[in-house]
């Protein structure tokens, strides 16, 4: 029997450093405008679930991906 080449499965797979990049910019900016948003009096804290929710799925559809 030949052996199969190994293919990575969805855990295995590596991010690209310009991707890791990329993440870390989107979640530090989610993390600032929600911390921001609390500070003006715009939101209550109890409500950011909300908008991090609508942001990160607008960032998933952006990258076309389901998480």
């Amino acid at each position: 029997m030949a052996d199969k080449p190994h293919r990575p499965n969805g855990t295995e797979r590596r991010k690209s450093p310009d991707r890791r990049i990329l993440d870390v910019i989107i979640f530090v900016t989610v993390v600032v405008s929600n911390v921001l948003l609390v500070l003006i009096g715009h939101v209550s804290p109890e409500s950011l679930i909300g908008y991090s929710s609508a942001l990160t799925a607008a960032y998933a559809a952006w990258r076309h991906q389901s998480r």
